[in-house]
């Protein structure tokens, strides 16, 4: 079993900036008063309140509740090819980071850092993965305290989403997704991507759809998702 990242607290803080929801509009929309989501928000467990509040974010109540009551706690993720976990501490809290890569390619994507990225990148050399991308999910400290390190060891490209700015990171725009041959829309993809001794040289990559982003190298391109 692992430790959560989030509690009942973050959990509705994150929904009402996703959704940009003010506490007096959740707090009218739920029928209870803004100081209410404010406990809330702090770990001050109200069941009433909490069932009230749920479904204005869109989040599923007695699942909440049942998070709160500390009855729910995710199993560790069976180990699979082509998806490793790594929990690393910061401070007092646990955090999660992943890499996710194609088995025939090798080609592989972090998301976020952890605290420490040791491990992954000794997990990376040993399975000899290619990380070409850092996609990171949020600018919380936790989640992105070791990306100098993950960067330079990997010479991965970084991904930001716009509303979290990262130094060194490049914005990306909700609703967009990474291109490659087969337009699967997902990353890792089923295709055989260029290694990176032929990015570094120039080879023609064109027919793994990557585009001259810089007269140097190339890189996989975001682009606006299809419905």
């Amino acid at each position: 079993m692992i430790p959560l990242e989030d509690n009942v607290g973050d959990i509705i803080g994150k929904a009402q900036r996703g959704l940009g929801i003010s506490d007096t509009e959740l707090a009218e929309k739920a029928r209870v008063n803004s100081q209410k989501i404010r406990d809330l928000r702090a770990g001050d467990f109200d069941e009433l309140a909490l069932l009230r509040v749920a479904p204005v974010l869109g989040l599923a109540p007695r699942a909440l509740c049942e998070l709160a009551k500390g009855e729910w706690h995710p199993q560790k993720i069976d180990q699979r090819d082509g998806l490793a976990q790594f929990n690393t501490h910061y401070h007092d809290m646990a955090v999660n980071a992943y890499l996710v890569w194609d088995p025939a390619s090798r080609a592989a994507a972090a998301f976020d850092t952890g605290a420490d990225s040791s491990e992954m990148i000794l997990f990376a050399n040993r399975h000899k993965l290619d990380v070409q991308l850092i996609l990171l999910t949020h600018a919380h400290a936790d989640h992105v305290a070791d990306l100098p390190r993950l960067r330079e060891e990997t010479g991965a490209d970084v991904f930001t989403p716009t509303r979290e700015p990262v130094p060194g990171a490049e914005l990306i725009e909700e609703g967009k997704r990474f291109r490659h041959a087969t337009d699967l829309g997902s990353f890792p993809g089923r295709n055989d991507l260029c290694d990176k001794r032929s990015r570094a040289s120039g080879r023609d990559c064109r027919r793994f759809n990557f585009r001259r982003l810089d007269g140097r190298r190339k890189r996989v391109v975001p682009r606006r998702a299809t419905k």
